[in-house]
C-alpha cells in the first residue's frame, strides 16, 4: 500500500482503530505476575486474531511460560 493510502485510511479509520487499541490495551497481560497468565493468554490470542484480520499470518505459541505471537506479512 502506498504511503498516501496509508495515511488516508489511518485518517478515515482513526476512531475504530483507536476503539481496537483500547480494547486491547484493557486487557490485564501483566507478564510478570502469574496471576494474570490467564490475560496473557487472551492478550496472545486477540493479538493473533487482529493480526489475521489485516493481513498478515499470524500465530499464538504457548511456551514454558507466557505464549508468544509470530506473525508474518503475505
Amino acid at each position: 500500500m502506498q504511503v498516501d493510502k496509508l495515511l488516508s485510511h489511518i485518517e478515515k479509520s482513526e476512531k475504530k482503530l483507536i476503539d481496537r487499541l483500547i480494547e486491547f490495551l484493557r486487557i490485564p497481560s501483566i507478564s510478570t505476575e502469574k496471576t494474570y497468565a490467564s490475560a496473557c493468554r487472551d492478550a496472545a490470542n486477540w493479538l493473533t486474531k487482529e493480526l489475521s484480520t489485516v493481513g498478515f499470518k499470524s500465530k499464538t505459541y504457548q511456551t514454558s511460560g507466557n505464549p508468544i505471537v509470530l506473525a508474518t506479512a503475505g
